[in-house]
């Protein structure tokens, strides 16, 4: 059997061996595998899943060791986490920039839990706005401390359950 690598489109399914496409359990057809929706190759399921990781999309500073932690502890999940550069120009049409952090976004991390929103809020809203409904991970800037430190305080969900 080959060795099934987690897909490179969304962390927490099975990729197909041949193109790397998510494989989805519930196309089994009681076969023990399923058909790639990409290239069409019948691949064989383990019994497991890949273990769920808490993906989130940073739009801003790097996020620290200590905010990686607490991102796992209050997720209960191993944290996968991709950071966009966010430099807005407020010289130059916000909505353009905002559309190209969030294709980027979309391109690098096409499922995602959660979002950590740029500084800027007049770009975080129209951002926030084009992204599916992602939880918010909030992030404070630790009082008194030189250089400036930012760590992961909470995590905000606006989806329905």
């Amino acid at each position: 059997m080959t060795e099934l690598k987690v897909s490179k489109l969304d962390q927490n399914k099975w990729g197909c061996p041949r193109c790397g496409w998510p494989l989805f359990r519930e196309d089994d057809m009681g076969d023990g595998g399923v058909t790639c929706h990409s290239c069409k190759a019948w691949v064989p399921l383990p019994d497991e899943d890949p273990p769920v990781k808490y993906r989130v999309i940073n739009f801003s500073h790097p996020l620290i060791q200590e905010s990686l932690t607490k991102l796992e502890e209050l997720s209960g999940k191993e944290v996968d986490v991709v950071t966009i550069k966010v430099h807005v120009d407020t010289e130059k049409p916000l909505a353009e920039q905002v559309k190209v952090l969030a294709e980027e976004a979309e391109e690098k991390m096409p499922f995602y839990d959660g979002i950590v929103p740029p500084g800027l809020s007049s770009a975080a809203v129209p951002l926030f706005a084009l992204l599916d409904k992602p939880d918010v991970v909030v992030v404070n800037k630790v009082a008194g401390s030189l250089p400036p430190k930012h760590v992961v305080s909470e995590i905000i969900s606006f989806r329905e359950e």
